[in-house]
């Protein structure tokens, strides 16, 4: 599962929602970048949640970032991908079970 955004093109704001219902190993990565129209000028943020519960919070301050990636390990329910990118940001978030 993935959402990706770039403020003025695509929405801003995206959240997917999916139900695991398992035990087991999840993989959380974020990627980050500057639209093309030269400096980013505002934050983004990607989050993952559990059960309304936070397992991880990614910030980006529009410097152009490489991938981010966390593992978990555990009991999943229904998980919440939402990313948010600001201006000129262009933002990936995955996750992977």
């Amino acid at each position: 599962m993935s959402a990706d955004s770039q403020y003025g093109t695509t929405p801003a704001n995206v959240t997917q929602i999916v139900n695991i219902n398992a035990n087991c190993e999840i993989f959380y990565q974020t990627t980050w970048t500057r639209g093309a129209w030269g400096t980013s000028t505002s934050s983004a943020y990607a989050y993952l949640k559990n059960g309304g519960s936070m397992v991880a919070y990614t910030t980006y301050d529009g410097t152009a970032s490489g991938p981010s990636s966390s593992t978990f390990t555990g009991y999943w329910g229904t998980m919440e991908l939402t990313i948010s990118c600001g201006t000129n940001t262009i933002g990936l978030a995955e996750l992977r079970w």
